[in-house]
């Protein structure tokens, strides 16, 4: 590198002169930083800090659409309650819900309504004669769970008496599991417990429902759709109240025409806050979603095959490196006016990226991308 004089008022001073070597030089430091900075920030991201911040701003993805889906909720609401002036409800009113369902044909009826105790023998025997004469209703699990090592560990069962197991259609999980932030974001699709699959109810219900239409193939959730080998992540339709609801109290009214239901799957659940059966979701915006609407859109999910699915992390760690590189190259290239635009722009166009892979089942990161790009702005 030479130097050469300068004079500025009565004072000489010496200046580099800008050589081709001296602009290689910084274009490599301006690189080896980039690398250095996208490597740091991938160990950070593989090892999962900032996980719930990064969960949160991935929530925000979610675009609200029409349900595709032949569902329909029974709600269990504060009408309803009020109208029958009990919870729980006798057996008979729920026998009458199933007799009802039956009659306007509905394809297949998914109860969120758990039968684990005896009540009165008569109210017993009609709701069995109901599930029996519909033939093809589908009973809850309840089971306590814990993830240990990735893995669903199963902690306690609770079925159905054994004469609504006998007159179902089949049993399956009805449960959900939040997050460490309380959000529901994922699902079992199945737990496996003494060499026994216990299937989600959801799951069950998709299975019945396409094993009856032509030409149809049930698809499972990718292997990479969740961190834990049976969690898969709900695509949500919507926010509450986004699927078709029923009160239980309109649908026992004489006046009521059945012919909505058919060739419907139904679900009953629910919907009362008081109940305490509600949760926080991705889609929630301050309003939590009944357990039973978080089934509809598990349910919507395995019906239209819409599952998500995360970028690996190697590839993400990619992504990341190809990013710094990208804005090195700005900033050897451009004034720092543009190279500062032109960062911008790259994210931005990253975040557009982001958008039109999360339509199509797939998610990006978006939280270290940004924390890349504004570390090198700062730096370089």
């Amino acid at each position: 590198m030479r130097y050469l004089f300068s004079r500025r008022g009565n004072f000489f001073q010496f200046r580099p002169e800008k050589t081709k070597n001296s602009s290689r030089f910084f274009s490599l430091i301006g690189f080896i930083s980039a690398l250095l900075i996208a490597l740091i920030l991938g160990v950070v991201f593989y090892f999962d800090f900032f996980y719930t911040f990064r969960e949160k701003i991935t929530d925000k993805l979610f675009l609200a659409s029409e349900p595709k889906s032949p569902i329909v909720i029974i709600a269990i609401d504060n009408q309803s309650i009020q109208a029958f002036n009990q919870w729980p409800f006798d057996r008979e009113i729920h026998a009458q819900i199933i007799d009802k369902l039956n009659q306007g044909q509905a394809a297949l009826i998914g109860y969120d309504v758990n039968f684990a105790q005896p009540s009165q023998s008569q109210a017993d025997q009609a709701l069995k004669n109901s599930i029996e004469r519909a033939g093809n209703v589908f009973l809850p699990l309840q089971v306590h769970y814990y993830l240990e090592q990735g893995q669903i560990k199963l902690k306690n069962l609770i079925k159905p008496m054994p004469d609504f197991i006998e007159s179902a259609q089949g049993l399956g999980l009805a449960n959900v599991h939040p997050d460490f932030d309380g959000v529901i974001r994922r699902a079992p699709l199945f737990i496996n417990s003494f060499r026994e699959n216990y299937y989600s109810l959801p799951w069950l219900l998709a299975q019945h429902f396409q094993s009856k239409q032509p030409d149809s193939n049930l698809i499972k959730p990718r292997a990479n759709t969740s961190n834990y080998n049976s969690l898969f992540r709900i695509n949500y339709v919507g926010p509450p109240g986004a699927f078709k609801n029923i009160s239980a109290k309109n649908l026992l009214q004489a006046n009521f025409d059945p012919e909505v239901l058919k060739n419907q799957i139904v679900l009953v659940g629910s919907t009362a806050a008081d109940l305490n059966d509600e949760y926080m979701t991705p889609v929630s915006n301050g309003k939590p979603m009944s357990g039973v609407e978080i089934l509809a859109n598990q349910l919507a999910t395995i019906l239209n095959a819409n599952y998500l699915s995360t970028v690996s992390k190697p590839e993400q760690i990619l992504i990341f490196l190809l990013l710094g590189l990208l804005v090195a190259v700005l900033f050897t290239r451009l004034s720092l006016f543009g190279a500062i635009l032109g960062s911008i722009s790259v994210f931005g166009i990253y975040v557009i990226f982001a958008l039109v892979l999360f339509d199509h089942g797939l998610i990006l990161d978006l939280l270290f991308p940004l924390l890349l790009i504004s570390l090198l702005i700062f730096l370089l």
